[in-house]
């Protein structure tokens, strides 16, 4: 990247994307921010005392922008997204899923990341067991065609069978 930082955006996009949505960013939707740098309280010059100052995003300029910062306490970090894809209960679901990674990352370092939990315990039970809760009984006195042969009689015109092309 350091080698070819000085090629023009446009030429970029020019050789990397073949069809351009002018809607979208041209290159990524999604972007991680990480600021590392030191802190500075504050910075005197002459008569002018500078401090850092935050301000609020009032639009996003991507789909999805996660901010992060290292302080002394830790990451700090906020989100910044487009409403019209995600709703604030995807965010927060998104940014607790990521807080359960880097849990899990400080935990077990040496795991690959395939490997390491993202999920909280009723999020990891309830695809378990919840969503695989699929077990019916059926009565015990009646084979598979006389189930069917009922069925038909409730249902006589629906389609029972499709495979390809053909219907029965």
């Amino acid at each position: 990247a350091y080698e070819h930082q000085e090629v023009p955006f446009e030429k970029v996009v020019e050789e990397v994307v073949r069809e351009r949505d002018l809607s979208r960013s041209p290159l990524f939707q999604v972007m991680l921010v990480l600021q590392n740098t030191p802190d500075v309280p504050g910075l005197q010059l002459g008569d002018v005392q500078l401090e850092r100052e935050g301000f609020e995003h009032s639009r996003a300029k991507y789909e999805l922008t996660l901010s992060l910062c290292h302080t002394p306490e830790g990451l700090r970090g906020s989100v910044n997204y487009l409403t019209d894809l995600f709703s604030s209960t995807t965010i927060e679901r998104l940014v607790a899923h990521f807080k359960a990674l880097l849990h899990s990352i400080v935990q077990q370092p040496q795991q690959s990341i395939a490997s390491l939990n993202m999920l909280s315990m009723q999020e990891e039970a309830q695809l378990l067991h919840g969503f695989n809760a699929s077990e019916v009984d059926y009565p015990q006195d009646n084979s598979i065609v006389s189930l069917f042969e009922q069925q038909v009689l409730q249902t006589p015109n629906n389609i029972a069978v499709i495979f390809e092309e053909e219907q029965l």
